[in-house]
């Protein structure tokens, strides 16, 4: 999925990301995603080795980029599923509904570095669990459009 230009999906009773990815092995690079009605970039529900590098990601109604493993918060009740060697690198993500970069149940390896995070309404970095997750992912070197860090102080 590379250098495409994502916007507008969805209206007011139709829910739609701008790229929705689901299994392994993806590459999400140089992409603009914009203005959609729901997430910009949604990697779910048990992504496995997947980057998504240098897109930028505006104006979506949620969050900009969301990582996500089973159970999904949308989808209650689904068994467990495990994301595991996701890389979230170099992506500019500002406002977003909700945050730039979020985070959801994510486990094992995955990793959000040197984003830039701004403009967004909940925060930069949203993190959810529904359970106690394995605690491996890792936040660095994101900042904010001054250059301000806006990880979390901890990790999930």
């Amino acid at each position: 999925y590379l250098n495409n230009y994502i916007s507008n999906n969805g209206v007011l009773d139709n829910v739609d990301h701008g790229m929705y990815i689901i299994g392994k092995n993806a590459l999400i690079q140089g992409n603009l995603v914009e203005n959609n009605f729901a997430f910009g970039i949604q990697v779910y529900p048990e992504p496995k080795n997947v980057k998504v590098l240098n897109n930028e990601v505006a104006g979506n109604t949620k969050s900009g980029i969301i990582i996500g493993s089973e159970p999904n918060p949308f989808e209650p009740g689904q068994e467990s599923g495990i994301a595991k060697d996701v890389l979230v690198k170099g992506n500019k993500c500002y406002n977003n509904g909700r945050g730039g970069l979020h985070a959801y149940n994510t486990q094992e390896s995955v990793i959000f570095e040197d984003n830039i995070l701004f403009g967004n309404k909940e925060a930069g970095i949203i993190l959810e669990a529904d359970q106690i997750p394995k605690v491996t992912s890792i936040f660095r070197n994101n900042k904010d459009d001054k250059g301000n860090i806006v990880n979390p102080s901890e990790a999930l």
